[in-house]
């Protein structure tokens, strides 16, 4: 059982340890745009329910009393924040966005450190937070 924990532990560490670094950059946030937006799913449904009762009336007919009740249910929608940021680096200038509830914070003029992995940008924020972003173009610099 010792033998278990300790080959999990081992091997837990050198999982750990090796995951990738990225390759930091510095560049310059040239522009940063923030829109807003909805994103909708779902569609309109409404329910409708009918209860009644027949009164007979001897003599002159029947009475019929009726309650509809309808519910209307919409498509569902949440605000979405789209940041679109450029990175002028040494070699490329990037536009990357993300579409986050909950954006990140960039000053346009500022330094910042940043790495690309295939099609996702990363970015240190103002706040020194990392944010994943999705290059949308990727220019050479003359």
């Amino acid at each position: 059982m010792k033998r278990l924990l300790l080959c999990c532990l081992i091997l837990s560490a050198l999982i750990f340890a090796a995951k990738k670094e990225r390759d930091w950059k510095t560049g310059k946030i040239t522009d940063s745009v923030i829109s807003q937006g909805q994103y909708t799913w779902g569609h309109s449904t409404t329910t409708a329910n009918t209860t009644g009762t027949i009164s007979p009336d001897y003599g002159a007919g029947s009475t019929v009393r009726t309650t509809t009740t309808a519910t209307t249910t919409g498509p569902h929608s949440i605000p979405i924040e789209t940041t679109t940021l450029t990175v002028r680096g040494d070699e490329y200038e990037y536009k990357a966005q993300t579409n986050r509830r909950r954006g990140c914070r960039f000053i346009v003029g500022d330094e910042t450190k940043y790495a690309q992995e295939k099609r996702n940008f990363y970015v240190i924020d103002a706040d020194g937070k990392e944010c994943r972003l999705n290059i949308v173009r990727q220019e050479r610099r003359r």
